[in-house]
């Protein structure tokens, strides 16, 4: 069995005490959330993730709860949450499919729209699933039901959230800030019901088999904040990430599309992508992120970022 920070043994016993385990696979690339598949001698295999606490593995366990039984997006069934000594962890069934982080880029131009707008449709779900009066991180509040934690309004959020990741912004974007911060002061319209933000949608979190998702892995932290924030942050990480900031276009446009087959899509403002681009550019860490697969060198993943800043910035 393969190392891991998860306490796998544990939690097969509180799961399937007399099964034995095969294997334990590490699946996924790029993500902050270890994610292993668990496979059996006679059992149907696992997918185990780490979580940051249980009060989060519950959330997940909630929301996938609702996509699987309410939408038709491809979701791995939960089964699952639960935390051993200072380790939570979900447990969902194990779905087919190879990890899309490393296919994505190899794809041809003609599939790599194919995927992107199934991920606008499924964005398109999430934001028709469920909605709320206010802004903030979403909780779980029983089976399947979801409720904002610390809720605030619209202005709240936004200047919160904006805030937050400028003031995360490195040395090497000093020439912006002060712009970025102008830009900032005022935010864009109340956007009507906050709807779910899953912040990190991105191929490093899904599954593909046959040139189509067949599963999102990933549900962990969603947001309740305007729809427009979330699909700026889909344009940013899963478009142009990526393939870069010019052919991105046309994958933006299938992302669109994908959307679009579900509700309309609402009006996206320079300052949500403006928000999204500070918040994707540094990690957890404060570290500048690395887009591409291969991911960039440093100094590639700077001048990404700043251009992409730049370029929102005079739409301003």
């Amino acid at each position: 069995m393969s190392a891991s920070v998860l306490p796998i043994e544990q939690i097969v016993t509180r799961l399937r005490p007399d099964a034995h385990i095969e294997q334990v696979r590490p699946i996924g690339h790029g993500g902050r959330r270890e994610t292993v598949e668990v496979e059996f001698r006679s059992w149907p295999s696992i997918i185990i993730q780490s979580a940051g606490s249980l009060d989060a593995a519950e959330t997940e366990l909630a929301l996938l709860t609702r996509l699987d039984r309410e939408t038709s997006i491809p979701t791995a069934p939960p089964i699952r949450a639960g935390q051993v000594g200072t380790q939570a962890w979900i447990a969902t069934d194990a779905i087919d499919g190879i990890d899309l982080h490393g296919r994505f880029t190899s794809a041809t131009p003609r599939v790599q729209r194919r995927l992107i707008r199934q991920f606008g449709a499924v964005l398109g779900e999430v934001h028709a699933l469920w909605e709320s009066d206010h802004h903030g991180p979403v909780l779980a509040g029983g089976p399947g039901e979801l409720y904002v934690g610390d809720p605030a309004s619209w202005t709240t959020y936004f200047g919160a959230y904006t805030a937050r990741h400028l003031s995360r912004l490195p040395a090497a974007f000093d020439d912006l800030r002060v712009e970025l911060a102008e830009a900032m002061i005022a935010a864009p319209a109340a956007p009507g019901p906050a709807r779910l933000f899953p912040w990190d949608l991105r191929p490093g979190n899904a599954l593909c088999a046959d040139d189509a998702i067949t599963a999102i892995i990933d549900w962990e932290g969603p947001i309740a904040t305007a729809p427009a924030l979330a699909l700026a942050k889909a344009e940013y990480i899963i478009a142009r990430w990526y393939v870069g900031v010019d052919r991105g276009q046309r994958l933006i446009e299938a992302l669109h599309a994908g959307y679009e087959t579900v509700r309309p899509l609402p009006e996206i403002g320079a300052e949500h992508r403006i928000a999204t681009a500070m918040a994707a550019a540094v990690d957890s860490h404060g570290a500048v992120t690395n887009p591409g697969y291969p991911p960039v060198d440093d100094t590639a993943a700077v001048a990404f970022h700043h251009d992409l800043l730049e370029r929102f910035l005079a739409a301003v």
